[in-house]
């Protein structure tokens, strides 16, 4: 059996923000070109693990960022 082993690399396609000073987290992830992968992370795990997808614009506007 083949044994798989992942190993870290440099990826310059993500961005986290933080919701003001609260345990909120959203990664951002450029995955083409206008499209993008918000994950969801949280300290009191409400939202953690939620995913949204969207272009540029769309995510721009749904969490008032500027990518």
């Amino acid at each position: 059996m083949q044994e798989f082993k992942f190993k870290e690399i440099e990826y310059n396609k993500m961005r986290t923000f933080q919701f003001a000073d609260e345990p909120e987290l959203i990664h951002i992830f450029k995955i083409r070109d206008d499209e993008y992968m918000v994950v969801h992370e949280d300290g009191y795990d409400q939202s953690t693990g939620k995913v949204d997808f969207g272009s540029k614009e769309e995510v721009e506007n749904r969490y008032e960022i500027k990518l």
